[in-house]
């Protein structure tokens, strides 16, 4: 009989799972809830996706994202009315939202110890479109992206830190 090698079934199995954007996770993302294997919208928290990157694409920043979300009693991922800044510059960042999953984001580089590691290209990316209804369009989603590209690139050439101060 023929024997597979299992990492290389696994690996097959998986590449077959990215090539037809099959989610990979807990579900637990602003927006959605995972039903099954699905990703199925969850309005309230839809509007709360779409608020975050209206109030940007208006000029908001963080901060003030993060007051209005709590002045307006919307609620995380994890039902508290409490949100942060990293939390809404994830969201702002999630490509998720646009309808795109990227694969490998992170990585195992040593199997025995299975401590996951930012991917900055030790592993290629897989990057598709996904099977979910997006929330936001792929147009408003690249028009963040290029506002918090040049907001970084602004703070680097001022040499200023996030609360406007010289470092």
């Amino acid at each position: 009989p023929i024997r597979l090698n299992t990492t290389f079934v696994f690996k097959a199995g998986q590449k077959i799972s990215f090539e037809n954007g099959v989610f990979y996770g807990t579900g637990n993302i602003l927006g959605y809830d995972k039903v099954g294997k699905d990703m199925i919208i969850n309005e309230e928290q839809a509007k709360t996706v779409r608020l975050i990157y209206d109030l940007y694409l208006k000029g908001e920043g963080l901060q003030k994202i993060k007051f209005e979300l709590e002045s307006r009693g919307c609620e995380t991922s994890m039902g508290k009315k409490i949100w942060d800044c990293a939390t809404i510059s994830r969201v702002l960042k999630n490509s998720f939202y646009c309808g795109i999953i990227e694969y490998r984001k992170q990585y195992v580089p040593d199997y025995l110890e299975q401590k996951a590691k930012r991917n900055t290209g030790q592993v290629e990316k897989v990057v598709v479109e996904g099977r979910h209804t997006p929330l936001v369009s792929k147009e408003d989603y690249n028009k963040v992206q290029e506002k918090k590209k040049k907001k970084k690139l602004d703070i680097e050439e001022n040499g200023k830190n996030l609360n406007g101060k010289k470092d």
